[in-house]
């Protein structure tokens, strides 16, 4: 599958500009690394080459590694990445310590209460 080079090429400079992620599904050349297109979220540093790919760290990785990709084994363009927050609310009839906070979100996180779970998002 070929993507728009020049779109991609756009939210790169965009990304980098503002500090911000991009989003695309990515397939090594080279089989045994990964079978089938794993998506990456990249805060995006710069282009290689003659424009033949961008590197920058890889988000979903604990330590942000550093990696490199090429524009032509991108599977799948999804563009800048806008962050959104999502705002979980929790009742209580008292001024909470943070211990009581938690205590009840581990409780409402372990899926077994029959409690609703409020939430909202908040995507500035």
């Amino acid at each position: 599958m070929s993507i728009d080079i020049s779109n991609a090429t756009l939210d790169v400079i965009k990304a980098i500009k503002n500090k911000q992620a991009i989003r695309f599904d990515y397939k090594y050349k080279y089989s045994g690394v990964n079978e089938e297109p794993k998506t990456y979220i990249v805060k995006p540093l710069g282009f290689f080459g003659d424009f033949d790919g961008f590197e920058g760290t890889d988000e979903d990785t604990e330590d942000r590694q550093f990696k490199r990709f090429r524009f032509e084994t991108v599977t799948e363009w999804l563009g800048v990445v806008k962050p959104v927050k999502v705002l979980v609310e929790l009742e209580f009839n008292d001024y909470p310590t943070d211990t009581e906070i938690e205590e009840k979100l581990e409780h409402l996180i372990d899926y077994q209460t029959p409690e609703k779970l409020m939430w909202r998002l908040d995507d500035d």
